[in-house]
């Protein structure tokens, strides 16, 4: 492992509270609790795309924006009966929609896809199970990923039909768990706007 993978990795275990100031490394105390589980769990579907966030982690002051990770809910696999895919430090993993929705915020998109199209979708993604994490953010270079380009890679087919778009940041070509709330598709769940309600 290089320097700079072992310092993505300690630096986003880093967690700042403003007031009164407060480094602390790896919370435990989640708000997304019991009853958004149920919730979600009544509603998800394959295909759906599930946008995370941590409060008060040092990497979201730095990627901005809502959300800092996401994933794609395969539903039923060999790992698991309720699987979310996504990238992560040690590479494209299969986890249970459980420990995947220990966060701070989630919101869920179904994509306007055909069920043949989210067939295809996610047998892209499963072909990404055990790739290594992209720690260069590189979307031109598919041997790695990251969460982004993981969800961007298995949409890629159907990237026009539902307005998928690259953007340009630092002179690369990249799309970040934000951008995907602008595709076409339905917001399926959002516990933001349950806690803010």
């Amino acid at each position: 492992m290089n320097f700079k993978e072992k310092f993505i990795r300690w630096f986003s275990s880093v967690q700042l509270f403003p007031f009164p100031l407060w480094l602390t490394f790896g919370g435990t105390a989640y708000k997304v609790k019991g009853p958004d589980y149920r919730a979600i769990l009544s509603k998800i579907k394959e295909g759906d795309i599930l946008l995370r966030n941590y409060k008060h982690y040092v990497t979201g002051f730095f990627m901005g924006g809502d959300y800092t990770h996401v994933g794609y809910y395969a539903g039923f696999t060999m790992e698991c009966p309720q699987t979310v895919i996504h990238a992560v430090f040690d590479g494209v993993k299969a986890e249970d929609i459980f420990t995947f929705l220990r966060c701070d915020e989630i919101l869920v998109l179904r994509p306007a896809l055909t069920t043949q199209e989210i067939c295809d979708v996610t047998y892209r993604i499963k072909t990404r199970l055990n790739d290594p994490y992209d720690f260069s953010f590189n979307f031109t270079d598919d041997k790695s990923v990251s969460c982004s380009e993981l969800i961007y890679h298995g949409f890629e087919l159907f990237k026009n039909k539902i307005n998928m778009r690259l953007k340009t940041r630092l002179g690369k070509p990249t799309i970040t768990p934000d951008d995907l709330r602008d595709i076409l598709c339905r917001i399926i769940y959002d516990s933001k706007e349950l806690k803010d309600a």
